[in-house]
């Protein structure tokens, strides 16, 4: 019997979302000059938006210039690149994160992951193996620069290895939701994460199973 396990990167397996106040503290307190063109606005209003955003899916092309400000490509393109500076310098991997992922494999599982793209192509892939994740995938699905949405994976997964069960883990609520009727085969796992504040991410109850640690992720599964 084929099993998988499909794995979210941020949130689930790491923590990248602690640069996300710091940056834009740095970026109202100490440089505002920045953004005299929305005087309105504040860091609050803009780390908010970029929870709004996160849970819609929104690359940062999509709704920056309209809060920001920002028309200048370069000053865009300059702030983008520190964005994701502040969020690689303080990620970390979540507790248990190579454990779980070398438990599956030991248990039979094939262990893929699937997750969104970044801002700039070939950013996740990098940071996937940044954080020594990449040796324990058989495979690493990047929506936006593989394929362009999320059910297309799956199909794609569904259709290349012929599993008996597919578990789904993810912090997306949206994301579970979305994939539920694909196929009856596919089980969702719910991971609970700790958002900043600031971006105003409200928990709410998804997916076939809730976990709020690794941990009891591989203990749902038997995993040692």
């Amino acid at each position: 019997m084929v099993k998988i396990i499909s794995f979210d990167i941020d949130g689930t397996l790491l923590d990248s979302y602690t640069g996300i106040p710091l940056f834009y503290k740095d970026l109202f307190i100490k440089e505002n000059k920045l953004l005299t063109r929305r005087k309105n606005i504040d860091f609050r209003m803009v780390c908010r938006a970029e929870g709004m955003a996160d849970e819609l899916g929104l690359l940062r092309d999509e709704w920056w210039s309209k809060i920001l400000g920002i028309r200048d490509r370069v000053l865009f393109t300059e702030l983008l690149v520190r964005y994701w500076k502040y969020r690689i310098e303080h990620s970390k991997l979540l507790p248990g994160a190579l454990k779980v992922l070398l438990g599956f494999r030991r248990a039979g599982f094939k262990v893929i992951s699937i997750s969104y793209g970044d801002d700039i192509l070939g950013l996740k892939r990098y940071r996937i193996a940044l954080y020594g994740l990449e040796r324990f995938f058989d495979e690493i699905i990047i929506i936006n620069d593989d394929v362009p949405t999320r059910s297309e994976a799956i199909k794609y997964i569904l259709w290349k290895y012929r599993p008996e069960k597919l578990v789904v883990v993810d912090d997306k609520c949206r994301v579970l939701e979305s994939i539920k009727s694909e196929s009856e085969i596919i089980e969702t796992v719910h991971m609970v994460f700790p958002y900043p504040e600031c971006m105003g991410i409200q928990y709410r109850r998804c997916g076939d199973t809730e976990v709020y640690n690794l941990y009891e992720l591989r203990k749902e599964y038997g995993v040692i």
